[in-house]
């Protein structure tokens, strides 16, 4: 499934379903601020698991 290929997707990107200029561009501005979102959040969580330290099993407190 691509990202352009489900029903969120489909259903912003043609104005909710209205077909109206205004509708469309709205649809269009919420779909790159989700894409916007996302790819930020996933970047946030590689440098938290980079950053974050590892625990060992036998090393305790």
């Amino acid at each position: 499934m691509s990202i352009l290929n489900n029903g969120l997707s489909r259903f912003l990107i043609s104005g909710f379903g209205l077909g109206a200029t205004s509708a469309r561009a709205l649809g269009i501005t919420i779909f790159v601020f989700l894409l916007g979102f996302i790819v930020l959040y996933q970047i946030i969580l590689f440098f938290v698991r980079l950053f974050r330290k590892p625990k060992a099993g036998g090393e305790g407190a």
